[in-house]
C-alpha cells in the first residue's frame, strides 16, 4: 500500500508569505489612521499658518516704516544738511552732493530738502512729473508737535508715500528732509502666492482692491499706527493643498519604510532562525548515518540554537576529544615549561631596567602632576580674593585644603622615592630657626583653634637662631610632626619646645620636643611608625587618613642632616617626638618679606613669560599683573628668542618642557650670544627633581620657580632679581 505525502510549505515559504501579509496589513492600517488624524488637523493647521503669515506681514510693514524713519532721521542729523537748511546760499551744493549718496537699505528714493517756511531748497532724483504733483503746502513736515511726519500723494496714477523728518538746529526747526517711496514697491516686496493685502492711509485705500470671488480667503485687519491700517487676505485653499500634499508624501514614506522593514525582518528571521533549523536537520541526518564529521553549522544570534548545535557536535566528538585532550595536555605541559623559563628570564631583564626607569618615571610623574596642580592652587588663590558668599568661601577653603593635602601626598611620595634612590640632597644655606618656628605657628594656629586645642611654640636663644643647613627640609620635618600631633589630639595641648647649647665656637646642638595630649601609640608599635606606609593600627588610616610616609621621611631627613628623630608615648595620654641635630652657626642675613601687595616699582618691569600650557600661562599672567608687571607671552623657544631680540626685558620666566624648542635649549642659545649673557632667566617649571633643577642651572638659568606656585613665591623671586627696580620708601 502506497502512502501519499501531503503537500506542505517549507518554513522559508511560510516566512515569506507571513512577512508580505504583515507588511500589507500594517501599512494599510497605519496609513488609514494617519490620514484620518492629519485630515482632522489640516483646517486648524491652515488657520494657524494664515495667522502667522498675517502677523509676519504686519511686523514686516512696521519694521519697514520704522527702519526708513530711523534712516531718514539719521540723515537729517548730518551737519551738511543742517547747514544747508540754515544757510542754503553757501551750503546747498554740499548738501546736494551728500543727498545723491543717500540710500535706504540698498534702495534709492527721491529726496527733497525744505526750509523752515516749508519752501523747497533742493531735490534729488525727483522727476518732473512727480515734482509737479508734490503738494504745495508742506508745512505739516515742520510741525513742532511732531518729530516725524507722513503724507500721501498721487502722481501719474501712481501713489507715493511721503516721509519727513524735521531738521533741528539748537532745538529750533530749521527745515525738513523728505523722501518719496512708491506704494507699489512696498506691495511688491511682501506679496506671495498665498498672501495679498490692502493698505489704508488715514482711512483711504492706497492699494488696489483684492478680488475675492471664487477663492477661499481668511481676512484680517491690523492697525499698524495712527495713519496706517493693513487688511490682509490669505489664500487658505492654496495652503491646504500644500499641506495635503505633505500628508500624502508622509504616508508614502511610511509605507516605504514598512516595506523595507518587512524585507529586513524576513532576512533576519531567515538568517538567525530558519537557516539554523535547516542546518540542525542536516546535522541530525549526518549523525544517523554514523558520520564522524558533521556539516559546518550555520551561526545564529539565537543563543538556544547555538547551544543545540554545539550539543550535537559534542555527541559525536566526545571520544575523539578525550584522546586529543591527553595529547594536548602533554604538549601544553612542555610549552608551559618553556614559557615559564622565558618568563623568568624576561622578569630578570625587567628588574634590571626598573632602576633606570625609576628616575625617569619620577621626573615625568612630578611634572605631569604638578602642572594641573599649579592651575588648581593658583586659581584657588585668585578666587579667595574675589567677592563671594560665606558659603562659597567655605567651599573654597575645603577645595584649598584638599589641594594642599593632595600636594603634600605627592611631595611625600616623591621625597620618599628620592630618599630610597639616594637622590635627595641637603642644602647648606643660612637660615633663621625662629622664623621656621614662627611659620609653623602661623600655619597651624587656625587648625588648632578649629579643634579647640592650645598650640604652644617656643623660640631658640637669640645667639643660636642663625644656623647653616637646609631650612626647607627642617620646616618639612616640623610641619609633619606638628600636623600629626594636631591630627591625633582631640583635646588639650600641642607644644613645641626647643633647647640649644654651643658645642664650640662654630657648632650648635639643638633639641626640638613636639609633645601632645592625644591618643598615644602602643609601645609595641613605636618601631613600626617609622616604617614606610605604616601606621600604628590599620584603623588609623581609615579614621584619620594619611599615607604613612610623613614619619619615615622625617626620620630620613633628620639622619641626612646628621641628626636623629625618636619617639615615646603613653596610650591615652599623648606622644612626644624628639628631633636632635647639630648645625653650624651662620652670620645673620637681612630678612625681607615680600607680600603680595608690598612691591612698589619705580616703573613696571617688563617680563617675558614663556609657557606653552595656556591654563598655566593665563594663571601666571594674572599673578604677574597683580604684582604690577608688564607681560609678554611666548609658547615656545623660537617665539621667545624672537621677542628677546626685538625688545629689552628685565626678566624671563622660562618653562622647560615646550614643543618645537624647549626652555633648556633656548637658554643655551641665548647664553651663546654676548648680548644676552646677563639676561635674568628663571626656570618656571613643574620639574621638581634635583637633577632636573641642576639641568636648569647647567643650561645657564639664574634661578628656578617650581609649580604649583603661590603669588608670594613669585613676589620673592621678583624682589630678589629686580631689587634695583623697587621703589625705595
Amino acid at each position: 500500500m502506497t502512502l501519499k505525502r501531503n503537500k506542505a510549505l517549507s518554513v522559508l515559504q511560510i516566512n515569506a508569505i507571513f512577512s508580505l501579509v504583515a507588511c500589507i496589513l500594517m501599512s494599510a492600517t497605519i496609513s488609514v489612521l494617519l490620514y484620518r488624524s492629519l485630515s482632522n488637523s489640516i483646517t486648524e493647521m491652515t488657520q494657524n499658518t494664515a495667522k502667522e503669515q498675517v502677523q509676519q506681514m504686519g511686523l514686516s510693514f512696521k519694521n519697514f516704516l520704522k527702519s526708513h524713519q530711523t534712516i531718514l532721521k539719521d540723515y537729517s542729523e548730518f551737519p551738511s544738511i543742517k547747514q544747508a537748511a540754515v544757510q542754503p546760499e553757501t551750503h546747498i551744493e554740499d548738501a546736494a552732493d551728500l543727498m545723491k549718496s543717500f540710500s535706504f537699505i540698498g534702495q534709492r528714493y527721491p529726496l527733497m530738502l525744505i526750509d523752515f517756511e516749508a519752501e523747497p531748497l533742493h531735490h534729488s532724483q525727483l522727476t518732473q512729473k512727480i515734482l509737479a504733483d508734490v503738494p504745495q503746502d508742506l508745512t505739516l513736515f515742520i510741525d513742532e508737535n511732531k518729530s516725524f511726519h507722513m503724507s500721501l500723494m498721487t502722481s501719474n496714477d501712481e501713489k507715493h508715500l511721503i516721509l519727513g523728518s524735521e531738521i533741528l538746529v539748537k532745538n529750533t526747526i530749521e527745515g525738513a528732509l523728505l523722501t518719496f517711496i512708491s506704494v507699489d514697491s512696498i506691495l511688491a516686496r511682501n506679496l506671495t502666492d498665498t498672501l495679498q493685502y490692502e493698505i489704508y492711509f488715514q482711512n483711504k485705500s492706497i492699494s488696489p482692491k483684492i478680488n475675492t470671488s471664487g477663492k477661499k480667503f481668511l481676512s484680517s485687519t491690523i492697525e499698524l499706527n495712527n495713519d496706517f491700517t493693513l487688511k490682509t487676505y490669505v489664500r487658505t485653499d492654496l495652503i491646504m493643498a500644500k499641506q495635503t500634499s505633505l500628508v500624502y508624501n508622509l504616508i508614502l514614506a511610511i509605507v516605504m519604510i514598512f516595506i523595507l522593514f518587512s524585507f529586513v525582518s524576513f532576512y533576519l528571521v531567515n538568517k538567525n532562525f530558519l537557516r539554523p533549523i535547516v542546518s540542525l536537520k542536516e546535522m541530525t541526518q549526518s549523525i544517523s548515518k554514523g558520520n564522524s564529521t558533521l556539516p559546518i553549522p550555520v551561526k545564529t544570534s539565537i543563543k538556544e540554537l547555538n547551544l543545540l548545535q554545539e550539543d550535537f557536535k559534542k555527541m559525536v566528538s566526545t571520544l575523539n576529544d578525550r584522546t586529543e585532550a591527553l595529547n594536548e595536555a602533554n604538549t601544553d605541559l612542555e610549552q608551559k615549561v618553556i614559557d615559564r623559563t622565558k618568563e623568568l628570564q624576561d622578569k630578570a631583564e625587567e628588574l634590571e631596567q626598573l632602576s633606570k626607569y625609576k628616575s625617569e618615571f619620577l621626573a615625568r610623574m612630578s611634572h605631569e602632576i604638578r602642572t594641573p596642580m599649579n592651575a588648581i592652587v593658583g586659581y584657588i588663590e585668585i578666587l579667595k580674593e574675589s567677592n563671594m558668599s560665606q558659603e562659597d568661601q567655605n567651599h573654597l577653603d575645603i577645595i584649598n585644603n584638599s589641594a594642599d593635602a593632595l600636594l603634600t601626598i605627592i611631595n611625600d611620595i616623591l621625597d620618599f622615592s628620592k630618599i630610597e634612590a639616594g637622590m635627595l640632597r641637603i642644602e647648606q644655606i643660612p637660615f633663621n630657626l625662629n622664623k621656621i618656628l614662627q611659620d609653623t605657628q602661623n600655619m597651624f594656629t587656625k587648625t588648632a583653634d578649629d579643634k579647640g586645642l592650645e598650640l604652644i611654640i617656643g623660640q631658640i636663644k637669640r645667639d643660636h637662631k642663625w644656623l647653616l643647613g637646609d631650612p626647607n627640609r627642617l620646616r618639612q620635618i616640623l610641619i609633619n610632626l606638628t600636623g600629626n600631633a594636631l591630627k591625633f589630639t582631640k583635646a588639650g595641648t600641642v607644644k613645641i619646645s626647643i633647647e640649644s647649647q654651643s658645642l664650640d665656637d662654630t657648632n650648635v646642638e639643638f633639641t626640638l620636643n613636639i609633645s601632645d595630649t592625644g591618643i598615644g601609640i602602643p609601645e609595641d608599635k613605636l618601631s613600626e611608625i617609622f616604617q614606610s606606609f605604616s601606621q600604628a593600627e590599620g584603623s588609623i588610616t581609615r579614621k584619620f587618613g594619611g599615607t604613612g610616609l610623613g614619619l619615615p621621611i622625617s626620620r630620613n631627613l633628620a639622619e641626612l642632616m646628621g641628626g636623629q628623630l625618636t619617639a615615646n608615648s603613653t596610650m591615652g595620654k599623648g606622644s612626644n617626638f624628639v628631633l636632635k641635630a647639630s648645625l653650624k652657626k651662620a652670620n645673620p642675613l637681612e630678612q625681607t618679606t615680600i607680600l603680595q601687595q608690598d612691591i612698589l616699582w619705580q616703573d613696571p618691569p617688563d617680563i617675558l613669560l614663556v609657557e606653552d600650557n595656556l591654563v598655566n600661562q593665563k594663571l601666571a599672567m594674572k599673578t604677574l599683573d597683580k604684582l604690577g608687571c608688564k607681560i609678554t607671552t611666548a609658547i615656545n623657544g623660537n617665539e621667545a628668542i624672537k621677542h628677546i631680540t626685538e625688545h629689552d626685558f628685565d626678566l624671563v620666566l622660562m618653562d622647560c618642557q615646550m614643543p618645537i624648542l624647549d626652555g633648556l635649549e633656548t637658554t643655551r642659545k641665548l647664553r651663546k650670544d654676548p648680548d644676552y649673557q646677563d639676561l635674568t632667566i628663571i626656570a618656571f617649571t613643574a620639574n621638581a627633581m634635583e637633577e632636573e633643577i641642576k639641568q636648569c642651572f647647567d643650561a645657564g638659568m639664574n634661578d628656578y620657580l617650581t609649580k604649583p606656585f603661590k603669588r608670594n613665591q613669585f613676589a620673592q623671586k621678583l624682589a630678589k632679581w629686580l631689587k634695583h627696580k623697587i621703589k625705595v620708601a
